[in-house]
């Protein structure tokens, strides 16, 4: 089961933006909020049967553009994915170039400009993590909680690698088999995720709860979260 929320806190809007994508009888289902609302959409694939792709970027406040920064960050991803998608054992490399490419894109199309990305990538025991900024994922499987890499410097949240920079973006990638819960989410929601630790993995409450509860706690962000239970 997967549920999400993105709400735009104590800002005056939300750069936040998030993607949920599933693939069937090639076709893909697309769940998509962003600052202009949400989006709901097929589409052809090639991509295989149950294939999943969640992803959660968050436009950088510090830079011009943001909240498109953040959209264009998805859309560029997911056609990156579907243009060069080959079915492989092991998606580490590609997920790197694809973001890559993605990166580039959105410094094309949307410059001085910048996002943060976390995403997770699931077809049949194997998922990948992947991340370039703060943004987080933990996921949780029977050897215990693992958590994505931030690139940023300190309490102090300097970035130190985005999407839309110039030059090689730096992405960590990890594979996990047999991903049990997960969460994404944007810096947003640390106040939560601060207090609970990995255990925000394991939740029972809604991604709407996790959101407000943020707002609740101080949050002075926008706040996106998607939620995988494994059910």
């Amino acid at each position: 089961m997967i549920e999400f929320c993105s709400l735009k806190g104590v800002r005056d809007t939300n750069q936040d933006a998030l993607a949920v994508i599933t693939a069937a009888g090639g076709t893909m289902d697309v769940r998509m909020i962003h600052h202009d609302g949400r989006d709901d959409y097929t589409d052809s694939t090639d991509m295989p049967d149950g294939m999943e792709i969640l992803l959660v970027a968050d436009g950088m406040g510090g830079l011009e553009n943001g909240d498109q920064a953040s959209f264009l960050t998805l859309n560029f991803f997911l056609e990156s994915l579907q243009s060069g998608f080959r079915e492989r054992i092991d998606m580490t490399e590609e997920i790197g170039r694809i973001v890559q490419r993605t990166s580039d894109d959105v410094r094309d199309n949307c410059p001085g400009s910048g996002s943060t990305l976390v995403g997770m990538l699931t077809h049949r025991r194997m998922s990948w993590i992947f991340s370039v900024g703060d943004s987080k994922c933990i996921a949780k499987t029977s050897g215990g909680a693992v958590r994505s890499e931030d690139h940023s410097l300190g309490d102090g949240g300097i970035i130190t690698a985005y999407i839309g920079m110039e030059g090689e973006v730096p992405v960590n990638v990890i594979p996990v088999v047999d991903c049990g819960n997960a969460i994404l989410f944007s810096d947003g929601l640390n106040p939560v995720f601060e207090e609970r630790g990995t255990d925000i993995a394991d939740s029972n409450e809604s991604a709407e709860f996790l959101c407000r509860l943020a707002v609740q706690k101080g949050s002075t962000d926008n706040v996106t979260c998607i939620i995988r239970r494994d059910i």
